[in-house]
């Protein structure tokens, strides 16, 4: 059994940003390290990162609604999204996703399956917004 204290830490995530040298960035949520520059020639970017957690999350959610819901005959899951960058200030002006379902799957299972990918909690936050505050 879970305590209220196992419980908020599953509620709060915290990532570790380094930038040691000019461009290069490390980050780390206590288990994995990530290299990363600023232009992307060594490493990811960060709004590569962004782009990827959106279609892992879609991708866990619609795995974990296949597993809940008894959709037995999903044999994988893929998502594919591309992220438009527009100017001034710069940043990601849409993102659009391409989910891609592999499997013995109906046409009421698939409909199913592709609804859950959009309750996933990244695209329900960058749906809604987030309130950044810096301390």
């Amino acid at each position: 059994m879970r305590t209220n204290e196992s419980l908020e830490a599953l509620r709060r995530r915290t990532v570790s940003v380094t930038s040691s040298e000019r461009g290069l960035f490390e980050f780390t949520n206590g288990a994995v390290r990530v290299q990363s520059s600023r232009d992307g020639d060594q490493g990811v970017r960060a709004v590569d990162l962004l782009l990827a957690s959106l279609a892992m999350c879609v991708a866990g959610t619609v795995r974990a609604y296949a597993e809940h819901h008894g959709v037995d005959g999903l044999t994988s899951v893929t998502v594919d999204v591309t992220g438009e960058e527009v100017g001034s200030p710069t940043r990601l002006a849409t993102a659009t996703l391409s989910l891609h379902l592999d499997g013995e799957l109906n046409d009421d299972d698939r409909a199913r399956l592709l609804r859950a990918g959009a309750h996933c909690k990244i695209h329900t936050t960058l749906s809604r917004g987030v309130d950044v505050q810096f301390l």
